[in-house]
């Protein structure tokens, strides 16, 4: 029921030993998308979790020039999976209204590639939501992503928490807030994700009850 992203700095979750409520989802790699092709970053910091607590790779994709590197991207993710080991991946991916057609393609590539045997991640912009176009996409989760929401972020907040939720059920279920942000409330969800610009620590982590 609670995820933490542990992003682009070092992370060390070994406080968390016995915590079977709560997982991470680590940054693997960003892909880096032009049209000549795909350069790809990978995890360049250490991530360290408790033996048991479940890990969920994420890809992050940046860039305009999708087309003609389908078949790249999906090579990466098929990497990232086997190497993550845990049987799931989440993708990170800002898309622009022109390539979600592509996108579509990856996913759907994925699913086509893993079956039922994958746990397929997706994050949301809390914009989408009123124009859902992703939720015939064969995902499992869609992550709303109610921080950094920029100029309509205050408007969205204030319906959210008159309105106590989205009205499109696949954004109701899993949520990701920010530790350095208070503006969008904190509605009910089955799952929980929380980001932090800072490295985790057992202080941090205790004002997520707060």
């Amino acid at each position: 029921p609670l995820m933490l992203w542990a992003w682009e700095q070092s992370a060390d979750l070994r406080f968390l030993d016995g915590r079977k409520d709560v997982g991470v989802a680590y940054l693997a790699a960003t892909a880096f998308v032009r049209d000549e092709g795909v350069r790809v970053q990978y995890r360049g910091v250490p991530m360290l979790a408790p033996g048991g607590m479940f890990r969920m790779p994420v890809l992050r994709i940046e860039g305009r020039g999708i087309p003609g590197n389908r078949k790249a991207l999906v090579e990466l993710c098929t990497r990232l999976i086997r190497d993550g080991r845990s049987g799931a991946l989440q993708i990170d991916f800002d898309v622009p209204m022109k390539l979600r057609p592509l996108y579509e393609g990856l996913i759907q590539d994925l699913r086509r590639n893993f079956g039922t045997s994958l746990y397929l991640s997706m994050t949301v912009l809390a914009g989408w939501c009123d124009n859902p176009w992703f939720v015939k996409m064969p995902v499992n989760e869609h992550v709303v992503m109610l921080f950094r929401m920029g100029k309509a972020g205050k408007g969205l907040a204030s319906r959210l928490e008159r309105e106590k939720g989205f009205a499109t059920p696949a954004c109701r279920e899993s949520l990701g807030y920010s530790t350095d942000e208070r503006l969008a409330p904190r509605l009910d969800a089955k799952r929980r994700y929380w980001f932090s610009p800072k490295p985790w620590s057992p202080l941090l982590f205790a004002s997520l009850s707060r």
